[in-house]
């Protein structure tokens, strides 16, 4: 079986570690999480310049705010994680996701592949809002998107040099007055996205298909965003 992966970039350090070298892997832009609605055309773009390149093209996305909504599978079929978001797929299952958020709400997820490749409010914050907008306001901004939260937990991924990430993670959890934790990730359930082991875990949408929000209805304590 051929496969080839067009993945959110976060993903970008995990999945060279663990693929073939003959596999291709396509990375997008964390960014374009900021626009979901654009996310979809974007990735659309990916699968209809490899479509017929591959037995299978597999999606290293979750729904990610439907941000995969309305993908098509042309000639070659696609195969879907089936969960709500990327948290899943580095904890290594969706109970796994579950068991977290049953235990720990208002959690705020870090991995090496979001701080170094994506932005978060704190980021933002740092790099983008201090100037644009001044300290208090910047400040205030930073707070606002993360009023709900009130834990940062760190995954660490066992791959890349840890301690400027955690101590990325651990400044951001004291600036907000956040707990701290952190979780030792798993990389089983994107094994199984590039093995073909794909079970009701995953969507395997046939050409002609399109991928749809209903597909993602599984039992979960984890609203669909």
């Amino acid at each position: 079986m051929k496969l080839k992966i067009i993945a959110c970039e976060v993903f970008k350090d995990e999945l060279d570690h663990i693929c073939d070298d003959g596999l291709e892997c396509v990375y997008l832009p964390q960014g374009y999480h900021r626009t979901p609605e654009k996310m979809p055309a974007k990735i659309q773009e990916e699968v209809d310049r490899l479509d017929g390149s591959a037995d299978y093209l597999a999606l290293g996305y979750g729904l990610c705010s439907n941000g995969v909504v309305g993908v098509k599978a042309r000639k070659t079929p696609l195969v879907v994680p089936r969960t709500h978001d990327c948290i899943a797929l580095l904890l290594g299952s969706r109970e796994a996701y579950d068991r977290e958020f049953s235990q720990h709400p208002g959690t705020y997820y870090l991995t090496p592949g979001w701080i170094e490749y994506g932005q978060n409010p704190y980021s933002e914050y740092l790099e983008n809002w201090i100037e644009e907008y001044g300290e208090e306001t910047a400040k205030w901004l930073a707070v606002e998107f993360l009023k709900n939260y009130t834990r940062i937990s760190y995954i660490e991924n066992g791959i890349t040099d840890q301690e400027k990430f955690r101590d990325f993670a651990k400044e951001m959890a004291e600036f907000y007055g956040f707990s701290y934790s952190e979780i030792e990730g798993n990389l089983e359930y994107l094994l199984r996205l590039l093995n073909g082991s794909w079970d009701s875990d995953f969507l395997v949408i046939q050409p002609g298909d399109t991928i749809g929000q209903g597909e993602f209805l599984i039992e979960s304590t984890i609203p669909l965003l």
